[in-house]
Formats: structure tokens, sequence, C-alpha cells
């Protein structure tokens, strides 16, 4: 059973098996600060470059040490999860990238175990790729003891009678779908709503999400740059200063003019443009809204929950980890395809939020196919009355 808590868990629900990858690839990164340790070994024992060796150990030295920890530290935070409901698989290199995946362990429908060599047969690691009913896959690669994962697996993709009531059980004591996570938010002036608004909106059932500032300051970088020195030029020719004494002052503030409404109006455009590009979760459906200012164009593409694959989360750098930024890709079995909400604040949350509402949905759409189920019983044995009683004869 793991103790470990990990920030994805959500209440009530339990992992009772983890990992990493086999020690023997952390080794096998090691023998990079390893090798470097024997320049100034070879150095010391051969008593050559006596005089470039105190500088060999000062370089050196510190930078192995860097090296071992980073390598430690990026083997360390590799990891696949087992809960009562999920397959769980983390990839992250430390402030540079991270990626989740995971798959409900009702979507199984094959995992595949491969041992690479006979050496990986040897010290006990292989490579499981794991396919759901929805074409997704989940590859772990280089775990150790596979077979026992592999079987695991297999045992918790179907499950018994038993365990299907314990876990529903479970369930309704962990996090309820987002429809009543938390209450709705304070209402704003319509022009404070316009101009600040908020990265990720909840009401009635609905989550809207849009791309993070940093994107929206992208967009503006160009027209603000070009503002800013339309205005210092403005400036220095409304002054009279002689940098720019060249340009008539009527023609230069004429220009300047211009030049400083095009800029606001390309900023106001780009504003427009981001805020009107939204990604919306509701109780039954996902949504990608791309729409332009003035109604140029408006492209909508909807998904039903029921047609989600596989939903994961990709932070690709350094500056996204800093801001929490980055991509959440859902892969959905409709024409559509795969819906990527791009550059959402905080992902991690959005991934979870989405499975909460996908397994509500579910939840949902069984309890509708077990009323249907019983409302058939209920029919049939209305009918096996009704024929019973026809064919008493009275009396007498």
């Amino acid at each position: 059973m793991a103790e470990t808590a990990f920030p994805w868990q959500e209440e009530g629900e339990e992992v009772f098996l983890w990992g990493r990858r086999h020690f023997f690839f952390l080794l096998l990164r090691l023998t990079i600060p390893a090798l470097l340790l024997t320049v100034p070994l070879y150095l010391w024992l051969s008593g050559q470059g006596s005089d470039v060796l105190p500088l060999a150990f000062l370089f050196l030295g510190p930078l192995s040490a860097l090296l071992i920890l980073w390598f430690y530290m990026d083997w360390q935070d590799d990891y696949w999860a087992l809960s009562w409901r999920r397959l769980v698989h983390v990839t992250r290199t430390y402030l540079l990238y991270e990626q989740r995946e995971e798959m409900p362990l009702g979507n199984i429908q094959s995992v595949e175990l491969v041992w690479p060599s006979m050496f990986s047969r040897l010290i006990g690691y292989g490579e499981l790729f794991v396919q759901s009913a929805g074409q997704g896959e989940i590859v772990l690669s280089g775990i150790p003891q596979p077979d026992l994962l592999r079987e695991e697996l297999l045992k918790r993709a179907t499950p018994s009678a038993e365990r299907v009531v314990v876990e529903k059980a479970m369930a309704e004591q962990s996090a309820p779908a987002i429809s009543k996570i938390s209450p709705p938010p304070p209402r704003r002036a319509p022009l404070v709503e316009y101009f600040l608004p908020r990265l990720r909106v909840e009401e009635e059932g609905k989550v809207t999400w849009r791309k993070h500032w940093y994107i929206l300051l992208q967009k503006m970088a160009g027209p603000l740059a070009v503002l800013v020195l339309v205005l210092a030029g403005g400036t220095v020719v409304a002054l009279d200063l002689p940098l720019l004494q060249f340009i008539p002052p009527s023609a230069g503030l004429t220009l300047a003019g211009l030049l400083a409404g095009l800029s606001l109006f390309l900023m106001f455009y780009q504003y427009d443009d981001w805020r009107n590009d939204v990604y919306v979760l509701t109780l039954d459906r996902i949504i990608d809204i791309d729409k332009k200012p003035f109604f140029l164009r408006e492209e909508r593409r909807e998904a039903s929950l029921g047609m989600v694959q596989d939903v994961r989360y990709v932070i690709p750098g350094f500056l996204a980890n800093l801001l929490n930024t980055g991509n959440v890709i859902i892969e959905t079995a409709a024409k559509e395809g795969s819906f990527t909400f791009d550059w959402v604040h905080d992902p991690r949350r959005v991934q979870q939020e989405i499975f909460a509402q996908l397994e509500a949905f579910r939840e949902r759409e069984r309890e509708k196919e077990r009323q249907a189920r019983l409302e058939e019983v209920r029919e049939i044995l209305a009918a096996y009355r009704e024929s019973g009683e026809e064919g008493k004869k009275p009396e007498g």
C-alpha cells in the first residue's frame, strides 16, 4: 500500500501501488559525472599535470556534484501510480517540462508487456503498453517487475461485482463534479469584466477558461513597442529637441498621432482576440471557441464527454513552469479529433476538473442505463402478470 500523498489525489482516492523507473537507469546516467571525475583522478595517480590538478578538481568536482543532483531529481520526478480508479504516469524535468497522463481503469482494454533484451530480464525491468478502449495509450518504460504490474492492471480493469460496490461508495466520498466544487463568483461591473476578465469562470455547472495573460502580452508586444517609440518621437518633436529637427513639427505630430492611433487599434484588436478565445467544459460537452474581433470569423468545435478517450497536460518549459501555464490535450473519438486547451493557467487543475466532470457524466449515463433496464424488467413482469390473469378461467 502506498503511503505517499500525490498532488493529483482526490479526497478518498487510495493509491495502492506506485513506482519509478528501474534504479539501473539512474546508475547509467551517473556514469557521466563519474567519467568527469576520472580526469583529475588520472592526473593525480599518474603524477602528470600537477599544475592543473587543483584547477581540474575545483571545476570538475562541483560540476559532477551538480550533475549527480540533477540526474537524481530527474529520475525521482518520473513515476507511475495506480489507484482504485485510475493509472497515472508523470514525466517531469525540474523547471523545464512536465506531463501527466491518466487512464481510468474501466477504460483499459489491453496491457502488453515487452522485455527489451535478455539483460532487462536478468535485472528485472521492462516496458508496459497500456491501451484504452478509445485507442489512447500510456507507455511505461524501464519499470521494475513489469509482469506484476501488468497482472494488477488487468485484474483492476475487470472489477468484480463486490469491488464495484466498494469503489462506488468510495467515489461518493471523493471530490464532487465541478458544478459543486465552489460557490459562484461574485458579480462584477460589465466594464470591469470586459477589461479584466478572469482566466477561469465557473457558473451553473459550466467552467470557462481563457489563455494565460502571458499570451496576451505576447500578442500586444509589437503594437505596444511601436506606441512607446511613437510617443517618444512625438515628445521629441513637440519639445523641438535637436534629435529630430529634420522633421517639421506639424508633420511629425500628425505622423505620430496616426501611428499612435494605429498602435492602439492593433492593441485593442489583439486584446479582443485574446478575450474571445475560450475553452468551455459543461455537464456533458467540451467546447473550443476561436472568435475573431468585429465578427470577422468564428470557429466553434464541440464534442460530447462520452467521446473523450484521454486527457493529459504538458508544461513545456522553464517560463511555463514559472507562470504555471501549459497545454491540456483532450483526445476524443469524435470526428473533430483532439482538442487542445492552449496555455491555460494551472493545467494540472484543468485536467483534474475535466476528469471529475467526465466521471460524473459517465456515472449519470450508467444510472440511465440501470433505470432503463429496471423499467424493462418492470414491463416484463407486468406483462407476465397480465398474461397470467387472462389465462385464468372464471369459476362456476
